[in-house]
């Protein structure tokens, strides 16, 4: 037989397993209260979590480390998960990101590649080195592809500016 008790709160009768060990009020009016309660003093409870990981901050990060070396196989997969179903919202975010800071993306990227400039380098000529052959390749699917675009692009760029805006003319009369 389930036995059953009555919320101080609610004055419902619940199952026991609807309370909390050693409570007289069922979870979900539990719940409530302190969802009310959260809500009212929502300043002082962040102040408070402040507080307590500038004091804790050590003990805190090395609980962390220690969980997710024990659990980084189901952490990486529920990540990967995630991932997989979230992905046009998580790059419509990155998107919307990139729109609002672009010039402040823009001066990291400068700021990075001006004090990596030897490594940068260095990755490269490595990275030609060992792909030379694909590169080419790649680059020979490119212009086979494109030979009238880059020909004519070629061509307007030999062209001198007086003599093209004559030939414009010229093709806009006719």
């Amino acid at each position: 037989m389930i036995e059953q008790i009555q919320c101080r709160k609610c004055l419902a009768i619940k199952a026991v397993a609807e309370f909390s060990k050693g409570r007289a009020v069922c979870k979900v009016c539990s719940n409530e209260k302190n969802r009310k309660y959260r809500s009212e003093n929502r300043e002082q409870i962040k102040q408070k979590n402040r507080k307590y990981y500038a004091e804790n901050r050590e003990q805190i990060k090395q609980k962390k480390r220690k969980y997710y070396a024990e659990n980084r196989e189901q952490i990486n997969e529920y990540h990967r998960k995630y991932k997989a179903e979230n992905r046009e919202q998580i790059n419509e975010r990155k998107r919307k990101y990139k729109a609002a800071n672009r010039e402040q993306i823009k001066e990291q990227e400068r700021k990075y590649k001006a004090e990596n400039r030897e490594e940068i380098n260095e990755y490269q000529r490595k990275y030609y080195a060992e792909n030379r052959e694909q590169i080419k390749q790649k680059k020979r699917k490119y212009y086979a592809e494109n030979r009238e675009e880059i020909n004519q692009q070629t061509l307007i760029r030999s062209l001198d500016p007086a003599k093209l805006a004559e030939l414009k003319t010229k093709l806009e009369k006719l």
